[in-house]
């Protein structure tokens, strides 16, 4: 048969590609609309939340299994959406007046919170009327949180007439369906979903998840928000599958809080506004098509030079394997060709027409030379492959090569950054993307945490610890009052950071110590500024304390540097003031933005007044002790 050659190209491409598209670090950043200490709080509040979120969620994995489909596709979408099964156990409780302790006023019970059964009956105990909040009976359950999944363009449809899914771009509508176990619907809507069946169609849409499923990433988790089984699992039958559909209507004039309408087989499970008021759904694109929302795959591009090279090495194999299997050519001596080569197929026969004696061997006996590649097919394949380097920017310098002559570090590190510019269009794009998916968790955030549960936001940098104990959902700005951004959101290698901080480092800019704790932390010289510091952290800590009114106004003690002075403490009864080791200077610039707010109570201002002379006394006294010393130094030189 025929000789097929099977090289691949087109994957180390996409290996290269979504290595330098997703080397950068996600470094989320919110700037408030305001100059006010509560926008610049919830800023604060947004950044550590999204970050969270990119972490909790596994996004990374995600991201890079819909830029995988994507690739093939042209476009894949994130589905950002509220998951129950998510966040921490908490116990249930209600608010009912206390048997016992009676408020003065109304002479009613003074409200208490308690916790409940699973019954819903409250926990007290018998003797005082107190919250049982330790009891092993109580009922608890997952706040939720935000989760993503990953959808293809097998699960959405748009609008014909839409070419992206913003309002400028002629997006109305989309329908986001799969194949769901009934099973799981009847679990997840309760009775209103008690008559759902199975419906035509849910084995062509089977196929279409199972071929979707073989160009993604296998091992990402939450590819969908349900699923029929993955591979490697136990396939259930097609009966035991319906179909779920949501349409998702945008809010336009005549819906001005938009519309979803969720379908399980041929019954209506919800029809109403859109819970958060937007359509959660970002698209993905590998690379994006004017006019077009399917946008442009670069595997579509690959594919043609790709065809191009293994037909040209079939070709070529299959000449050498009719020429080039040892044949040998001879004149038909009886006895000869056997003792050459016993090999099928490998004589040439010519009859024996004259006499050979005296004759040698070279005359009588030739091997057939073996055939030789014509140079047009080596050309083809040449400019094949650079066509193919080309579409996907994947020349010497990203293959670990490097280029023939070339040995300036400078002129290598130009052309990494040439080659890096070519991704521009698709980086631009992703970024874009993201910073919509950013402000999505935002708005689901709001909607989701309410306005009495709190939770933990953990700040990701080691170095900072928490700056917020808690949120609720009211402490968050409304996603369309802030600027999201992605700070250095462009193909950058750990070495090009490293590179940064050594470049510092020699230029006396940061102290070498300083620097070798950034070059730990990965995200290069933007560790060394004031906002990214311990100093910073515990002043900003400091301002949310007061502004809960977590202190004490006490004179400082005998001992203390400033005894006799006003003083404040925290609960635990740890001094605000560390007089030989807060960085003073960064202390006093944090806190006069909150004694400057004309927007916050004169009586907590006067508070923060009562810190910041702290801080100043603190450094009139360290001034004094060190003009004291020089003066000893000089005294005793003159002597």
């Amino acid at each position: 048969g025929r000789v097929r050659a099977k090289n691949n190209y087109i994957l180390p491409i996409l290996r290269a590609r979504i290595q330098r598209l997703m080397s950068a670090e996600m470094s989320w950043h919110a700037t408030p609309d305001s100059n006010a200490h509560e926008a610049r709080d919830k800023a604060t509040v947004a950044t550590n939340l999204v970050t969270a979120r990119w972490s909790g969620a596994e996004m990374d994995g995600k991201l890079r299994a819909a830029m995988w489909l994507s690739f093939s596709c042209g476009v894949a979408y994130l589905k950002p959406f509220w998951n129950p099964d998510l966040g921490g156990l908490v116990a249930a409780t209600v608010i009912l007046p206390h048997p016992f302790q009676k408020d003065p006023l109304t002479g009613q019970g003074v409200p208490t919170e308690y916790t409940v059964d699973a019954d819903g009956q409250p926990l007290v105990d018998p003797e005082t009327g107190d919250p049982l909040s330790e009891s092993d009976a109580a009922f608890r359950y997952r706040q939720g949180d935000i989760d993503t999944a990953v959808r293809s363009i097998f699960n959405i449809r748009l609008n014909p007439d839409a070419f992206g899914l913003l309002p400028a771009q002629g997006f109305r509508w989309l329908i986001d369906s799969e194949a769901v176990p009934i099973s799981v619907i009847k679990e997840k809507y309760g009775d209103v979903a008690k008559n759902v069946q199975t419906v035509e169609g849910v084995a062509h849409l089977k196929q279409f998840e199972h071929l979707i499923a073989s160009v993604g990433n296998r091992r990402s988790p939450s590819l969908s928000g349900f699923g029929s089984g993955g591979r490697g699992q136990k396939q259930l039958p097609d009966r035991d599958l319906t179909l779920l559909s949501e349409y998702w209507e945008a809010p336009s004039d005549p819906l001005k809080e938009g519309r979803l309408i969720v379908v399980a087989g041929k019954e209506l499970i919800y029809d109403d506004d859109l819970p958060q008021g937007f359509v959660p759904h970002v698209a993905i694109y590998d690379e994006v098509r004017p006019f077009d929302a399917q946008g442009r795959p670069t595997v579509g591009q690959l594919v043609s030079p790709q065809k191009v090279i293994n037909t040209q090495w079939s070709l070529a194999l299959e000449e050498q394997a009719l020429n080039g299997i040892g044949q040998w050519a001879m004149f038909d001596v009886p006895g000869l060709s056997e003792q050459i080569t016993n090999i099928s197929a490998a004589h040439i026969k010519v009859p024996m027409q004259s006499a050979l004696a005296n004759r040698n061997i070279g005359d009588i006996v030739q091997r057939v030379p073996p055939v030789r590649v014509s140079n047009d097919r080596w050309h083809m394949i040449d400019e094949a492959k650079k066509a193919m380097f080309d579409i996907g920017a994947f020349h010497e310098i990203q293959r670990g090569q490097i280029p023939p002559g070339l040995d300036s570090g400078i002129a290598i590190q130009r052309l990494q950054e040439a080659e890096n510019g070519q991704l521009m269009d698709a980086v631009k794009t992703l970024k874009s993307s993201l910073l919509t998916w950013g402000k999505q968790v935002l708005g689901i955030a709001r909607w989701g945490y309410g306005e009495h549960e709190e939770r933990w936001i953990p700040v990701e940098r080691p170095d900072l610890g928490f700056l917020l104990e808690s949120v609720k959902g009211t402490d968050l700005p409304d996603p369309e009052t802030i600027t999201l951004d992605l700070e250095g959101f462009r193909p950058q290698s750990k070495t090009a950071f490293n590179a940064e901080i050594r470049d510092a480092i020699d230029k006396q800019w940061i102290d070498p110590r300083a620097g070798l704790r950034m070059m730990d932390l990965g995200r290069g010289i933007e560790g060394a500024f004031e906002s990214e510091q311990r100093h910073y952290a515990r002043s900003r800590s400091e301002n949310l304390a007061i502004e809960k009114g977590e202190f004490e106004l006490i004179e400082a003690p005998k001992g203390s540097p400033l005894a006799g002075l006003p003083a404040l403490l925290h609960p635990d009864g740890s001094p605000y003031l560390l007089p030989m080791n807060d960085e003073h200077e960064t202390h006093i610039r944090n806190h006069e933005e909150l004694l400057l707010d004309d927007t916050k109570p004169w009586e907590m201002r006067q508070i923060v007044a009562v810190h910041i002379n702290e801080h100043q006394s603190m450094l009139q006294l360290l001034a004094a002790q060190v003009a004291e010393l020089e003066a000893k130094q000089t005294a005793a030189t003159a002597a």
